[in-house]
């Protein structure tokens, strides 16, 4: 092939992939309806504010309408990882006498919250052994307790 052959190709090579993009993009105009209305809709708003407003009105609404785009996309990413991240969820299996296991002698700090979270667990932990020991009678099971760990009568 002569060198102005290969020329030739690529000049055509080159016009038609520049045509190619604007055909497909008309041709998705052309078969979606929905679309065609909305670009028209998007066009026939922004030239009835650029008539009314001038150019400086136009960027205006097209930074606002920039702005909500960024924020609305910013949440969803936002959505996305913290779903993400809460997917990956690992058990952790302890066993008594290992060395990574924590303890209630492994806290420090004020004595009377290690108390009362000390004594919160041990209601928890009876609560969960008399609801299965009773089974049926679950609503004798619950305990109430005041933030002052008064207790009050169950129903």
């Amino acid at each position: 092939m002569k060198l102005w052959e290969r020329a030739n190709n690529r000049i055509w090579t080159l016009l038609a992939a520049l045509i190619a993009v604007p055909v497909f993009v008309w041709e998705i105009f052309r078969r979606h309806k929905a679309l065609r209305l909305i670009l028209l809709a998007i066009l026939g708003i922004g030239g009835g504010i650029y008539k009314v407003g001038g150019a400086q009105a136009l960027m205006t609404v097209l930074q606002l309408v920039m702005q909500l785009a960024y924020g609305f996309g910013f949440m969803i990413f936002q959505f996305v990882g913290l779903f993400w991240f809460i997917s990956r969820t690992k058990a952790t299996e302890i066993h008594p006498g290992d060395p990574k296991a924590i303890t209630w002698d492994s806290y420090w700090g004020n004595k009377h919250i290690v108390q009362a979270v000390q004594q919160w667990n041990q209601l928890l932990t009876r609560r969960v052994f008399c609801c299965k020991s009773w089974k049926r009678r679950l609503r004798r099971c619950r305990i109430h307790i005041a933030p002052t760990f008064r207790r009050w009568p169950m129903p």
